[in-house]
């Protein structure tokens, strides 16, 4: 009997974590891999150290802290990326994995997929193909596609950009988003817990896009402040993106108390509960399109990105154009309409092709088909 084949699941942030679960949880049950999840980046933030939630759950953890910088400039989040990715080939050496598992476009991904290619490992890239502008997700997502040598793409769009940038056909596999995986089971919050949290109808979560903190500041309390005339709201801190420190600025100065860490159950519970999602998460473009929840995506941070009907989009407004848009969406209900992000089974497909496939074939260097 051959020995299960080693894995490791890169994890940098609590939003990774909470797509990845499905995907680690998969694995860990395959008796065909043994795997290793390696926490670094920002969860161990000091602001929101998520690293107690996953040492309380996993035993078998390696961690890479790296050196975290938690400055809104480019330069020091430039720092972090060094150092963790250090971090990273040491965790690596630690639990020899033969496959690394990375999911979308954070830096840290990058990090990781760097210090296994250049470490004679395979890497597996969750979400590859996937269009956003962000700060600099859309040449930090093609930069890991680039350097990956499995490629898991969330839906048919994803993996046919793939494959028109060179990338070989064998290696790309449409999965679907394990954002979802188990989605529909997971009841809406609690009338006591949505009680606590002053009975929100609307979730406002707003990542910054790496433009000076006063504007990022004066935007996100200018939304606030308009959601606030429509409906009770909840604030949800921002990630840790440069530009981040002017969100929460924004959120105290429309007078709300952000919320700066919720587990990835309580958070969708929230989502089945609200009425309406305002920001520029890629959770209103994935997780709320398939629960029905209505979003309202402002600015340019998830510019071509599929998204379903669910979805209305501002790229400029004014404060009246936000209450219009707010309001129509809560009139209009849930939308149940189709969306591209597969049936929920990502985990455990992911986990199929990763026992499955063949290492040798195409193997680990690299040509491009074009």
């Amino acid at each position: 009997m051959h020995e299960p084949r080693s894995i490791a699941v890169v994890t940098g942030s609590r939003a990774d974590y909470g797509l990845l679960l499905p995907v680690i949880e998969a694995i860990d049950r395959s008796p065909g891999l043994r795997m290793h999840l390696v926490a670094t980046g920002s969860h161990y933030h000091s602001r929101t150290p998520t690293i107690r939630e996953i040492r309380d759950r996993w035993s078998d953890l390696v961690e890479a802290p790296g050196s975290i910088n938690s400055s809104d400039s480019m330069r020091a989040h430039a720092d972090s990326f060094f150092g963790i990715g250090i971090d990273l080939l040491d965790a690596f050496d630690r639990c020899d994995p033969g496959i690394v598992v990375v999911l979308g476009d954070r830096a840290e991904m990058l990090a990781a997929a760097t210090a296994a290619t250049l470490s004679g490992r395979q890497v597996a890239h969750i979400h590859g193909g996937d269009r956003a502008e962000g700060i600099a997700d859309e040449s930090l997502r093609s930069a890991v596609s680039r350097l990956a040598h499995i490629h898991l793409a969330a839906s048919e769009q994803s993996a046919e950009r793939l494959e028109r940038t060179g990338e070989d056909p064998r290696r790309i596999h449409i999965v679907g988003s394990p954002a979802i995986d188990g989605l529909l089971a997971v009841p809406p919050m609690s009338d006591s817990d949505h009680a606590e949290l002053g009975k929100p109808r609307i979730a406002f979560l707003m990542h910054p896009t790496g433009r000076d903190p006063v504007i990022e500041s004066s935007e996100a309390t200018g939304i606030l402040e308009a959601c606030r005339s429509v409906g009770q709201t909840v604030a949800l801190a921002p990630n840790t993106d440069p530009g981040r420190s002017g969100i929460m600025d924004g959120i105290e100065s429309a007078g709300f108390r952000p919320i700066e860490h919720m587990d990835r159950r309580r958070f969708l519970g929230l989502l089945r509960k609200v009425d309406l999602l305002v920001g520029n998460s890629s959770c209103g473009l994935i997780e709320a399109a398939a629960i029905g929840l209505r979003v309202l995506n402002l600015g340019p941070r998830q510019s071509g990105r599929e998204r379903g009907s669910n979805v209305v989009s501002l790229e400029h407004w004014s404060d009246r154009d936000l209450a219009e848009a707010m309001s129509g969406a809560i009139e209009a209900g849930r939308c149940m309409d189709p969306h591209p992000w597969g049936d929920g089974r990502s985990g455990t497909r992911i986990a199929g092709i990763l026992e499955g496939v063949d290492l040798e074939v195409p193997g680990y260097a690299k040509l491009n088909t074009y």
